[in-house]
């Protein structure tokens, strides 16, 4: 059974798995039939937002990491990207969801499991980490537009939990928790 049946739809975008067994792999379907989301790589492509609109969008980013991760859920980090994150007509955000029960991590290290490239994608430090990662992308990389306002409020606050976010001391990194609360002070006037 996925996970991703027992968490809130709100949050997510609903999978259907497959197994393929000729090519001894399992394969993810879409629950976006009707079409009612685009990805932030399109939204980006197509659009072209003012930066306090990608901020926000960014703060419902949060959320949904946050809420992931108070049902005791770790994404798999590399999922966390423009690609995997779905906007409505509202401009809140599904993720296409690939995780972990965070006590699986916990118990796989005790037992040696040895697929380490997973188990240090599966953490919530390094999902803290890709959520800076796709923040600086989205806010300050996007090669579709040039982003100018490098001195307002919302830029500064925005660099310096990016650069929390990418600390070299794991524990150092504030949760989603310490993430969505400072968002929701910044001013989007």
């Amino acid at each position: 059974m996925f996970i991703s049946r027992i968490l809130d739809h709100n949050y997510i975008v609903p999978l259907l798995g497959k197994y393929d067994e000729k090519n001894d792999q399992l394969r993810f379907v879409r629950g976006n039939a009707t079409g009612q989301y685009e990805s932030v790589d399109e939204w980006l492509r197509e659009s072209t937002p003012k930066l306090v609109t990608r901020i926000r969008v960014m703060l419902e980013v949060a959320r949904t990491i946050r809420y992931i991760h108070s049902m005791d859920i770790v994404l798999y980090s590399h999922f966390i990207r423009s690609g995997h994150l779905f906007l409505d007509s509202n401009l809140r955000t599904k993720i296409l969801f690939f995780g972990l029960f965070a006590w699986w991590h916990r118990e796989a290290s005790i037992y040696g499991y040895e697929d380490s490239g997973l188990l240090g994608e599966c953490t919530y430090e390094s999902n803290i980490f890709a959520f800076g990662k796709l923040f600086r992308l989205v806010c300050f990389e996007d090669g579709n537009s040039v982003i100018k306002q490098y001195f307002l409020p919302n830029h500064v606050n925005a660099r310096r939990l990016i650069g929390r976010c990418h600390a070299k001391d794991l524990k150092s990194r504030p949760t989603m928790e310490d993430v969505v609360k400072e968002m929701e002070t910044w001013n989007f006037s």
